[in-house]
């Protein structure tokens, strides 16, 4: 199974670390993992991707104060994500934690539903 992690982390943080259990405890099953995140761009390791950088997490952050939707997130990211899964073409995408200004909660969701995917 294709399995497609989102997470505003990686290997750093409590959920961090715990989306890096997940994908090795997924791989040793045989799964083929990637993870996307948004916070602390970590070296290439052709298994994960930065999905918005710091300056757009800034920008979110901001925008969020001032319009009061914490979850809106910028347009770029959501469409380099929605690049990812037209690659990748994941089975499933696990939704883990994206509430650190990094991604457009309900546009992400809306694409999920709309294109059929679990």
């Amino acid at each position: 199974m294709k399995v497609l992690q989102i997470n505003c982390e990686y290997k750093t943080g409590s959920t961090g670390k715990i989306v890096d259990c997940l994908n090795q405890g997924l791989k040793k099953s045989g799964n083929d993992v990637f993870t996307c995140y948004g916070l602390h761009k970590h070296p290439d390791d052709g298994e994960s991707e930065c999905i918005c950088s710091p300056n757009e997490h800034r920008v979110n952050a901001l925008l969020a104060r001032i319009t009061g939707v914490p979850y809106g997130g910028w347009y770029k990211a959501n469409k380099r994500f929605e690049r990812i899964i037209a690659k990748f073409r994941p089975d499933i995408v696990h939704v883990h934690c994206i509430n650190g200004y990094t991604i457009n909660i309900y546009n992400l969701l809306y694409f999920l539903g709309t294109n059929n995917i679990k």
